[in-house]
């Protein structure tokens, strides 16, 4: 009775309620088949720790760490501020702009410390005017919030676990007060500025029947946008529900055919905690392009290396690639407005003419 309250005193306070609609940014996308090959990335994937809290039962981390490591090369490695701050200048250039800045990897970011910082330099450069943090809440103190407002985030998109404590037992093996954690995240959608953003979303498999309705009701009034997403079989090793199929729906809730070309990696540029770049943020690195300490962001973005690989993936699609055949990233998290596979021959007979005429 306590909570139901909480939240009813709490709807009260606030007239609108939250958009549902999937969290990823789909406002003013470009058409990409019509744009690529592109000199100068569009989105900054940022992984600030390989570390998590949680051992969610759909993510890698339900994985033990010998396996992690072999596996996925994962290890408890932290990104340093000073290595964050070089490949952030590796990135900047006379008017150019990237259009977001997302710290997220495959862990959570709110366990390294220096993560208001990182967004603080970000937002400070000048580099864009979005920058996005992907979380799973459970560190969102008043304090941390504070912090993460003060250093001026765009954006926070927090991954809920389910709605009750039981749940999040259940899903990610930690005891987790849910009451507690409204709480937090009502601080910050409280005390946010005007221009700043609060996304909740949660995954179909973290729902026992009938609790959708309980999963808006809870977190509509303390949010700006809402959404229940389908898990996928986005990790190798971790057993999911097989549904195979001639077409596919991507987490977003989108259907579309199989995708052959790999969207991704033709926008997006990352870096990993130990400095290690690649062009897509995905945990597979199907290419490792250098690292931050070695060479420039832009010299990694703009070498022969990623040209060969676009070609290729256009030529043949990503089962060519060991890295990318067993990534479901194209058919999982890719936009409509993104798919390539119609246009490869062009795009890669338009490469080629580009480089015949020395750009």
């Amino acid at each position: 009775m306590e909570f139901k309250l909480f939240i009813w005193m709490k709807s009260l306070q606030r007239c609108k309620m939250a958009e549902i609609k999937p969290l990823s940014n789909n406002e003013n996308r470009v058409r990409l088949a019509d744009v690529v090959p592109l000199d100068y990335p569009y989105a900054f994937y940022v992984y600030p720790t390989n570390r998590c809290n949680f051992k969610c039962n759909y993510c890698l981390h339900a994985l033990d760490k010998e396996t992690l490591k072999s596996r996925y090369d994962i290890d408890d490695t932290d990104l340093s501020l000073n290595t964050f701050e070089v490949a952030l200048n590796g990135l900047k250039e006379d008017g150019r702009k990237l259009k977001s800045v997302i710290f997220v990897g495959q862990g959570e970011p709110l366990l390294n410390r220096d993560l208001p910082a990182m967004i603080s330099l970000t937002m400070r450069s000048g580099i864009t005017e979005h920058a996005e943090v992907i979380t799973n809440g459970s560190l969102l103190t008043p304090d941390v919030s504070d912090k993460l407002i003060s250093a001026g985030l765009s954006i926070l998109k927090i991954s809920v676990q389910g709605v009750t404590t039981e749940k999040y037992k259940s899903v990610c093996g930690v005891g987790l007060s849910i009451n507690k954690l409204i709480s937090n995240i009502e601080y910050y959608y409280s005390h946010k500025l005007p221009n700043q953003q609060m996304y909740i979303k949660t995954m179909d498999v973290a729902l026992d029947d009938g609790d959708e309705q309980l999963f808006f009701d809870m977190f509509n009034p303390i949010s700006d946008r809402i959404h229940i997403e389908n898990v996928k079989p986005v990790y190798d090793g971790v057993a999911y529900k097989e549904n195979p199929s001639a077409v596919v729906e991507s987490r977003y809730g989108d259907i579309h055919r199989p995708r052959k070309v790999c969207p991704p990696c033709f926008f997006q540029i990352t870096i990993f905690p130990d400095g290690g770049v690649c062009h897509c943020e995905t945990i597979y690195k199907p290419q490792h392009l250098g690292n931050v300490n070695e060479k420039t962001m832009l010299e990694m973005w703009r070498s022969e290396k990623v040209k060969d690989f676009w070609r290729g993936m256009l030529k043949y699609g990503k089962d060519h690639f060991p890295g990318c055949a067993a990534c479901c990233a194209p058919d999982d998290c890719s936009r409509p407005e993104d798919t390539l596979d119609d246009d490869a021959m062009q795009i890669l007979t338009r490469m080629n003419g580009d480089d015949d005429n020395g750009q």
